[in-house]
């Protein structure tokens, strides 16, 4: 008969990156997650890598290409769209429906359910209407969907100067809502 042979457990592996990690002084700084990396050949293990979570708004005040005047309204008008719940959310719907319609063509649909959400939505839209309307698709592309292609030279100047132009005009907007808040 032979010795039964005990095989040691095995310590759990700590999930960490693979390869360079980031500083301390880093990971301090922002929101990261852990996520599967790209697999180089067949047969490799998948590699964890951090993602920073850093949106194109806050890099930019980072860097000082906007200043915080701008990046507060910026914020204020990505903060209002949020609050305002715009973006339709269908977790598990059981029994009968209360308030908004189950699709389009009920009515109710994408209606705001809470006044607060009314509210948002109205100071948002207000902020909305003070930029020209060729402006929308550009800014909310910009501060909404966190999306802004990556330009060089002098596309690059004119896409910053649009986006400093189009945030003043949130920063006029806010001082005279503000101000007429007080007044009342």
């Amino acid at each position: 008969m032979g010795k039964a042979m005990k095989k040691k457990p095995r310590p759990v592996r700590v999930p960490c990156p693979s390869g360079e990690d980031a500083t301390p002084q880093r990971l301090a700084h922002g929101d990261h997650e852990l996520s599967a990396g790209i697999i180089d050949r067949a047969g490799e293990r998948t590699p964890l890598v951090r993602k920073f979570r850093s949106s194109h708004l806050d890099r930019l005040h980072k860097s000082h290409a906007i200043d915080q005047a701008q990046w507060f309204a910026g914020n204020w008008y990505r903060e209002q769209y949020a609050r305002g719940a715009t973006v339709m959310r269908v977790v598990a719907s059981y029994g009968e429906h209360t308030g908004a319609g189950t699709h389009p063509g009920d009515f109710g649909y994408g209606l705001p359910r809470q006044e607060a959400q009314v509210r948002a939505r109205e100071r948002w839209r207000r902020a909305r209407d003070e930029m020209p309307m060729t402006e929308w698709g550009f800014m909310d592309r910009f501060l909404l969907h966190d999306d802004l292609p990556r330009y060089k030279g002098a596309t690059f100047m004119r896409s910053m100067a649009q986006i400093r132009r189009n945030l003043d005009v949130l920063v006029q907007h806010l001082k005279v809502s503000h101000m007429a808040q007080e007044r009342a």
